[in-house]
């Protein structure tokens, strides 16, 4: 069985379900760039007054984006995204964790997050052309999670949109730069 229908099959049995659409008014292919060079998502990922700093970017299936944010007050949240799969320009599947300054996974901090924010989220992008623009539609799902962390996540699905939209107005201003 191949990692994506062993994927597929974890998603199913969760029912706390994030999911973004956005119209991006840039073609499909500068949107899917945005996502796949190192150079563009450092300018865009992250919310406002966070500076994204990135320690290795292999945007490949099985490679990983390893990152962190500098926090206003200097402190760094490590973060990392494992890849799935890639069908360029349309889709990119990945799995999202905190991680330390090595790439091990770690929990998130719980002062931040709670103790039950789950350990992995599997994300799923799906670009499709509209116009001259670009429909971006994001499923976010817990990955292996116990049932408290399931119910935290869907607790905290109305701030992932709210910070998903800053992160998303950031990506086109970013755009417009281009």
């Amino acid at each position: 069985m191949t990692l994506i229908i062993i994927l597929q099959k974890k998603q199913e049995q969760v029912m706390s379900v994030l999911k973004i659409s956005r119209k991006i008014n840039y073609p499909i292919e500068t949107v899917f760039q945005a996502w796949s060079k190192a150079g563009h998502i450092q300018q865009w990922w992250g919310q406002d007054g966070v500076d994204t700093i990135i320690k290795s970017f292999v945007f490949n299936p099985g490679g990983i984006f390893h990152y962190a944010f500098v926090l206003p007050d200097g402190n760094k949240m490590w973060g990392k995204y494992e890849y799935v799969k890639i069908n360029e320009p349309d889709q990119i599947i990945f799995i999202n964790s905190f991680s330390d300054e090595k790439g091990s996974t770690v929990k998130a901090d719980e002062n931040i997050f709670g103790k039950d924010w789950p350990l992995t989220i599997l994300n799923t992008i799906t670009l499709t052309p509209s116009g001259n623009g670009t429909i971006l539609d994001l499923e976010a799902v817990p990955f292996d999670v116990s049932q408290e962390e399931e119910a935290h996540f869907e607790n905290h699905i109305k701030n992932l949109e709210e910070a998903f939209g800053t992160t998303f107005d950031r990506m086109e201003n970013f755009l417009a730069t281009q």
